[in-house]
């Protein structure tokens, strides 16, 4: 097995673990402070936002990787694969956004709810924009198992941090959205290639 093959599976290992692992690591606090009721409504507004996230991912991540991996020879044809794809992406995140909002409007279940959901539903946002299936086209899974745990870190630091009574459950959404997409907002904004 090629070493560079090896790295890349100790880095894809590292970046699909390490928010299981954070998660198993702040729960029993977030559990104390928040209490069973704050948790479980972060849980129900994480489910609706992931359902949204769902609508607006279908199928793109292992299309996109295939088509960028085909052209990551030619970098002007990977430039126009990628910005037609972060097209169908945004256009994607946008349909998602107005089932959520037509969720929000006429589904009863999420009365007093919708702020949770809203703030959680940036990382649909965050995800649209972050081209991950770039970097693994690329096959640059270093920089994104580092993101990805830099963000987790951060995410731990500040749950203890801020997370200090029953009524941050406000709070908890907008750091787990910060955990999911933060990430991804570092891939934009520090990425060369996009």
């Amino acid at each position: 097995m090629s070493r560079s093959i090896t790295k890349n599976t100790v880095y894809n290992i590292l970046r699909t673990c390490s928010p299981i692992l954070f998660q198993l690591a702040m729960f029993p606090y977030v559990a104390r402070v928040l209490e069973p009721a704050g948790v479980g409504r972060v849980a129900f507004a994480q489910s609706v936002v992931a359902y949204a996230a769902l609508v607006a991912s279908l199928g793109m991540e292992p299309f996109a990787v295939r088509a960028c991996s085909r052209v990551r020879g030619d970098r002007a044809a990977l430039s126009l694969v990628a910005s037609r794809l972060m097209s169908v992406g945004i256009f994607a995140a946008g349909a998602a956004y107005g089932l959520l909002a037509l969720a929000l409007v006429f589904w009863d279940g999420l009365r007093g709810y919708e702020s949770l959901v809203l703030v959680l539903s940036v990382s649909i946002a965050f995800t649209a924009v972050s081209c991950e299936w770039l970097n693994t086209a690329m096959e640059d899974f270093r920089w994104i198992a580092l993101r990805t745990l830099a963000f987790q870190v951060l995410s731990l630091v500040l749950v203890f941090a801020c997370v200090r009574e029953v009524g941050d459950t406000m709070v908890y959404a907008a750091i787990l959205t910060v955990a999911a997409g933060g990430a991804g907002l570092a891939n934009v904004l520090l990425d060369a290639r996009i």
